[in-house]
């Protein structure tokens, strides 16, 4: 039964190389933090995380 599931965990796992990582970072990072400097955004991620379930744990973005 473990072979298994040790089977099913190695094809889930996705393997990109980082140079990609990177430079797919570096395209959306700018828009992300437009989102976050934008205050009318900010309002409405708020709105939309009270209809979600979140851990206490989390810690809340500034």
């Amino acid at each position: 039964m473990k072979e298994k599931n040790k089977d099913q965990s190695t094809k889930n796992k996705i393997n990109i190389p980082d140079h990609e990582l990177e430079s797919l970072a570096r395209l959306t990072l700018p828009e992300i933090v437009k989102f976050y400097e934008n205050e009318e955004n900010m309002k409405e991620f708020e709105e939309w995380k009270k209809t979600k379930k979140y851990p206490r744990s989390r810690r809340k973005i500034s």
